[in-house]
Protein backbone atom coordinates (compact mmCIF):
# COMPACT_ATOMS: atom_id res chain seq x y z
CA UNK A 1 0.00 0.00 0.00
CA UNK A 2 1.53 3.11 -1.08
CA UNK A 3 1.58 6.65 0.94
CA UNK A 4 -1.42 8.33 -1.09
CA UNK A 5 -3.15 4.81 -0.36
CA UNK A 6 -2.56 5.37 3.22
CA UNK A 7 -3.26 9.29 3.88
CA UNK A 8 -6.54 8.68 1.70
CA UNK A 9 -7.63 6.17 4.07
CA UNK A 10 -6.39 8.48 7.04
CA UNK A 11 -8.72 11.42 5.79
CA UNK A 12 -11.96 8.98 4.94
CA UNK A 13 -11.61 7.83 8.52
CA UNK A 14 -11.18 11.01 10.19
CA UNK A 15 -14.52 12.15 7.99
CA UNK A 16 -16.07 9.05 9.34
CA UNK A 17 -15.83 10.48 13.47
CA UNK A 18 -17.08 13.45 12.22
CA UNK A 19 -20.20 11.24 11.87
CA UNK A 20 -21.43 9.11 9.10
CA UNK A 21 -20.97 12.08 6.16
CA UNK A 22 -18.37 10.40 4.04
CA UNK A 23 -21.36 9.23 1.51
CA UNK A 24 -23.47 12.23 1.79
CA UNK A 25 -20.39 14.83 1.04
CA UNK A 26 -20.40 13.14 -2.39
CA UNK A 27 -18.98 16.31 -4.61
CA UNK A 28 -18.18 18.07 -1.90
CA UNK A 29 -14.97 16.94 -0.71
CA UNK A 30 -11.66 17.07 -2.61
CA UNK A 31 -8.43 14.41 -1.33
CA UNK A 32 -5.03 15.34 -1.84
CA UNK A 33 -2.00 13.20 -0.47
CA UNK A 34 1.92 12.73 -0.89
CA UNK A 35 3.63 15.03 -3.29
CA UNK A 36 2.49 17.77 -5.18
CA UNK A 37 -1.33 18.98 -5.98
CA UNK A 38 -2.67 17.75 -8.71
CA UNK A 39 -4.01 21.67 -10.18
CA UNK A 40 -7.49 20.68 -11.09
CA UNK A 41 -8.05 19.13 -7.71
CA UNK A 42 -7.18 22.62 -6.35
CA UNK A 43 -9.40 24.40 -8.92
CA UNK A 44 -12.14 22.01 -8.47
CA UNK A 45 -12.18 23.08 -4.47
CA UNK A 46 -12.07 26.53 -5.53
CA UNK A 47 -14.96 26.56 -7.85
CA UNK A 48 -16.98 24.59 -5.28
CA UNK A 49 -16.34 27.00 -2.73
CA UNK A 50 -16.97 29.84 -4.45
CA UNK A 51 -14.79 30.86 -6.55
CA UNK A 52 -13.72 34.49 -5.95
CA UNK A 53 -16.45 34.74 -3.52
CA UNK A 54 -14.77 32.01 -1.92
CA UNK A 55 -14.17 32.21 2.10
CA UNK A 56 -11.54 29.34 2.31
CA UNK A 57 -10.45 28.71 6.29
CA UNK A 58 -7.47 27.07 6.48
CA UNK A 59 -6.69 24.52 9.85
CA UNK A 60 -3.09 23.86 9.69
CA UNK A 61 -3.66 21.95 13.38
CA UNK A 62 -1.57 18.60 11.69
CA UNK A 63 1.21 20.62 11.61
CA UNK A 64 4.12 20.74 13.41
CA UNK A 65 5.02 24.54 12.16
CA UNK A 66 1.29 25.96 12.28
CA UNK A 67 2.15 29.26 10.89
CA UNK A 68 4.62 27.65 8.04
CA UNK A 69 1.46 25.41 7.04
CA UNK A 70 -0.97 28.07 6.96
CA UNK A 71 1.84 30.11 4.79
CA UNK A 72 2.13 27.17 2.29
CA UNK A 73 -1.39 26.75 1.91
CA UNK A 74 -2.02 30.52 1.82
CA UNK A 75 0.55 30.72 -1.43
CA UNK A 76 -1.78 27.77 -2.63
CA UNK A 77 -5.17 29.25 -3.09
CA UNK A 78 -4.13 32.97 -3.09
CA UNK A 79 -3.70 32.97 -7.49
CA UNK A 80 -7.65 32.07 -7.14
CA UNK A 81 -8.34 34.95 -5.61
CA UNK A 82 -10.69 34.41 -3.39
CA UNK A 83 -12.89 36.87 -0.71
CA UNK A 84 -11.35 35.14 2.06
CA UNK A 85 -8.34 33.08 3.05
CA UNK A 86 -8.50 32.94 7.03
CA UNK A 87 -6.30 30.46 9.38
CA UNK A 88 -8.83 28.78 12.13
CA UNK A 89 -7.67 29.62 15.91
CA UNK A 90 -6.16 26.62 17.40
CA UNK A 91 -4.31 25.39 19.80
CA UNK A 92 -0.69 27.69 20.10
CA UNK A 93 1.06 30.21 22.39
CA UNK A 94 -1.62 32.68 22.03
CA UNK A 95 -4.10 30.38 23.75
CA UNK A 96 -7.70 29.11 21.99
CA UNK A 97 -11.11 31.08 21.20
CA UNK A 98 -13.64 28.54 20.66
CA UNK A 99 -16.21 30.84 19.74
CA UNK A 100 -14.62 32.86 17.21
CA UNK A 101 -13.17 29.45 15.58
CA UNK A 102 -17.66 28.32 15.43
CA UNK A 103 -17.85 31.51 13.37
CA UNK A 104 -15.06 31.00 11.01
CA UNK A 105 -16.11 27.22 10.65
CA UNK A 106 -19.85 28.45 10.29
CA UNK A 107 -19.18 31.34 7.53
CA UNK A 108 -16.24 29.51 5.51
CA UNK A 109 -17.35 28.15 1.58
CA UNK A 110 -14.34 25.68 2.09
CA UNK A 111 -12.10 23.84 4.55
CA UNK A 112 -8.41 23.39 4.09
CA UNK A 113 -6.67 20.58 6.38
CA UNK A 114 -2.80 20.59 5.21
CA UNK A 115 -0.88 18.29 5.64
CA UNK A 116 0.96 16.20 8.80
CA UNK A 117 -0.08 14.64 11.67
CA UNK A 118 -4.07 13.91 11.42
CA UNK A 119 -4.20 12.77 14.52
CA UNK A 120 -3.54 15.90 15.75
CA UNK A 121 -6.57 17.14 14.25
CA UNK A 122 -9.10 14.39 15.13
CA UNK A 123 -6.95 15.02 18.84
CA UNK A 124 -8.42 18.78 18.93
CA UNK A 125 -11.71 17.84 17.37
CA UNK A 126 -12.73 15.03 19.68
CA UNK A 127 -11.25 17.13 22.66
CA UNK A 128 -14.08 20.12 21.92
CA UNK A 129 -17.20 18.70 20.77
CA UNK A 130 -18.89 21.93 19.80
CA UNK A 131 -15.98 22.60 17.04
CA UNK A 132 -16.81 18.58 16.26
CA UNK A 133 -20.77 19.40 16.09
CA UNK A 134 -20.40 22.68 13.98
CA UNK A 135 -17.66 20.82 11.28
CA UNK A 136 -20.35 18.03 11.19
CA UNK A 137 -22.68 20.40 10.36
CA UNK A 138 -21.31 22.63 7.43
CA UNK A 139 -19.88 19.73 5.88
CA UNK A 140 -23.88 17.92 5.57
CA UNK A 141 -24.88 21.45 4.23
CA UNK A 142 -22.28 21.49 1.45
CA UNK A 143 -19.32 23.47 2.54
CA UNK A 144 -16.20 21.90 0.93
CA UNK A 145 -13.76 19.85 2.51
CA UNK A 146 -9.90 19.54 1.40
CA UNK A 147 -6.62 17.84 2.92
Amino acid sequence: MGIIDIFVIAFLLFLSFLGNGVAQAKEKLVLFGGGAFAQQGITQFMSWAGGHEAKILILPWASSNLDESYQSSQELFSPYKPAQIERGFAYDENGFNEKQLLNQIETATGIYFPGGDQNDHMARINANPEIRKRLLKVYHRGTVFAG
